[in-house]
């Protein structure tokens, strides 16, 4: 008898799952890498260790300009020309570094229910180093939200 009541306590609260509840699992989103390598000029772009969430051409535009000022780099972009009604752009930029070897990347972006998440990932050299100034960078374009975006 306490098994068969056991089963039916058990049967109810299996049947009665609260359908108001939005059950939202977390999802990769996938990134379009544009760039992804060093600044060499000593500091000369004078961009700061920082990490920017582009939604605007004219924003776009000067990041660029500010790249360029000491070397050409936009040229080595898979793309330059953006459409920021359907897409943003995030841009990850270390802090200037002695010697070269060293790399930042997005590890991943993760869409939560309230926002979107992007690890980001500093390496440091492995092995022998260059004896130059150098300040790595990463630039990703990912889909356009709304959601808040975390960067960590």
């Amino acid at each position: 008898m306490k098994l068969v009541l056991f089963l039916l306590v058990l049967t109810i609260f299996i049947g009665c799952k609260n359908k108001d509840v939005d059950e939202f699992l977390p999802i990769t989103i996938s990134t379009t890498l544009v760039a992804s390598d060093n600044l060499y000029g000593n500091g000369k772009e004078n961009i700061k260790r920082q990490n920017l969430i582009i939604s605007s051409n004219k924003e776009w535009t000067e990041l660029m300009n500010k790249m360029n000022s000491a070397n050409n780099v936009t040229d080595s972009f898979t793309e330059t020309e953006i459409d920021f009604s359907n897409f943003i752009i995030l841009a990850l930029f270390d802090e200037i570094k002695m010697n070269g070897g060293y790399t930042i990347e997005i590890a991943g972006v993760v869409e939560n229910r309230n926002d979107l998440t992007v690890n980001v990932r500093h390496l440091s050299p492995n092995g022998g180093v260059y004896a130059v100034i150098t300040q790595p960078y990463c630039i990703v374009k990912i889909s356009k939200t709304e959601k808040k975006i975390i960067l960590r």
